[in-house]
């Protein structure tokens, strides 16, 4: 019997396909966090802008289409390449948001946060601000979540965003879930952290009654680590003031503490080494006092 010869596929069929085998491969590749190879399909997959209007489902194709797109901007902040991995993030949501497309949450926010810290990479800050803003309104009562975001701003040295921010949300008293309590290392650092950035932009007198009440939660704890950080932020904080006295004085309660041989080498949450921000505060407060 002669042989059935296998039916052509009309050119709309054959670029579904193409887009299929293109989506399978790339997803392989991002799955395996093969970052550079998956980025080799960026021509191919931004060619596939009108896949949707090939099919009778075009909003399932559109979201897969716009889950490429996320998954190269990934691949672009992974490869150290924010300014591709802004533009391929925007296209991302800004399709989503669009088409009114299910996404999961999960895969928005990451896309925000991963956009926002490229923002900040980029120079483009009030755009981060921007993104960080509409995260925290989502994430608003996970204060571990908004310390996070004020770390990557204060890396960026965006303490003005970062003070505007915790204000806006008053991170200082939002309540703890269970699990955040469990993180109590970052929780006794977040009025320092606050502070930190009040100091930074030369707010001394706020960042000194910021201090004074992580100084009594911490000490409520009896955390000597946090405690001794607390004193020499202050010290360093009355120094720049020229309160000489009182910076002395909580100098010399530190020392005290260490004399004691006291554990300071552990780390916190925020800002690496106990030890580095202790010795850090220290030498800010000898140099600024006369």
């Amino acid at each position: 019997m002669p042989k059935r010869s296998r039916k052509k596929l009309t050119p709309t069929a054959q670029r579904l396909q193409e887009f299929n085998k293109v989506e399978k491969d790339f997803n392989l590749l991002y799955q395996s966090k093969a970052w550079r190879k998956a980025l080799e399909y960026e021509p191919k997959i931004l060619s596939f802008e009108d896949i949707p209007k090939l099919s009778q489902s075009p909003r399932i194709l559109a979201g897969q289409l716009y889950m490429l797109y996320y998954g190269l901007g990934v691949a672009h902040k992974q490869c150290g390449s924010p300014e591709k991995a802004v533009n391929l993030l925007f296209m991302f949501l800004d399709g989503v948001e669009k088409t009114d497309i299910r996404v999961s949450l999960e895969y928005k926010i990451t896309a925000m946060q991963a956009a926002a810290v490229c923002c900040l990479e980029i120079g483009k800050f009030q755009v981060a601000r921007g993104l960080f803003f509409q995260l925290i309104a989502i994430n608003k009562n996970q204060r571990v979540f908004i310390m996070d975001i004020v770390s990557e701003l204060k890396q960026s040295d965006q303490f003005i965003i970062a003070i505007e921010l915790m204000d806006k949300f008053d991170v200082l008293n939002l309540p703890m879930t269970k699990d955040a309590l469990l993180e109590h290392a970052r929780h006794d650092m977040a009025h320092c952290i606050f502070a930190g950035c009040l100091h930074d932009v030369n707010d001394f007198c706020r960042a000194i009654q910021i201090l004074e009440q992580g100084l009594e939660i911490v000490t409520e704890k009896n955390d000597t680590e946090c405690i001794n950080i607390y004193q020499t932020a202050l010290a360093r904080s009355h120094a720049s003031l020229r309160n000489d006295e009182k910076a002395h004085e909580y100098i010399s309660l530190t020392l005290e503490n260490l004399k004691k041989g006291e554990e300071i080498g552990g780390s916190v949450s925020f800002g690496g080494s106990v030890s580095f921000r202790l010795y850090r505060n220290l030498g800010e407060a000898y140099s600024s006092m006369e």
